[in-house]
């Protein structure tokens, strides 16, 4: 038998898959990310029924997910050619996560110098709100980026936030040539069976 001198497979590849077991990681996918891919992984975080509800989990996971899928699509400074579009798509990494308390939902992508600032902006902006004042925002996002053909106004974070009815938890890891690592973690807190 040969061995593997990578530090990724062999003994370490079989802890890391027990470490994901005990983790309860629900989808942990990292890649470019198109339209059909999010499809595709938007099955696997279904949860099971006694999850659901009123408050449905998996839906709020599910949007909460697409709106952190999108951002990667769309605004990651790393690109991919997608094989089914031929067009360039974003590359990023999302975790989805059961906790005894929580659901966490955490993704990643690189972005640009300007695009950290205005993030940092709206993150901030977002984290002072009441779940009231959150829903009023995001009315009046709506309504402006209607009026003014704007780009997004920061919906995604707000709709993230309003979903998942806590914080955003976020994070700048500096990278080379002025880009940084934006991490963006949403929480949904699970009532105790």
């Amino acid at each position: 038998m040969q061995k593997i001198d990578n530090i990724i497979l062999g003994r370490s590849l079989l802890d890391y898959y027990n470490g994901l077991d005990k983790s309860k990681v629900i989808l942990l996918f990292k890649g470019a990310m198109s339209q059909n891919t999010l499809v595709r992984i938007g099955d696997l975080i279904r949860l099971p029924a006694e999850e659901g509800g009123e408050d449905n989990y998996s839906k709020r996971l599910f949007a909460i997910m697409v709106e952190m899928s999108q951002n990667i699509l769309f605004y990651s400074m790393e690109q991919e050619i997608s094989p089914v579009t031929g067009l360039a798509v974003g590359v990023g990494i999302i975790l989805v996560q059961q906790m005894p308390d929580i659901y966490q939902i955490v993704c990643g992508n690189i972005i640009s110098q300007e695009q950290r600032e205005r993030l940092e902006h709206q993150c901030e902006t977002v984290n002072k709100m009441s779940q009231d004042e959150l829903r009023e925002y995001y009315s009046a996002q709506r309504r402006k980026m209607v009026h003014e053909s704007s780009k997004g106004a920061g919906l995604g974070l707000i709709d993230i936030a309003k979903r998942s009815k806590n914080k955003l938890t976020y994070d700048f890891h500096e990278m080379p040539d002025n880009q940084f690592f934006f991490s963006l973690a949403a929480h949904i807190n699970r009532v105790p069976q």
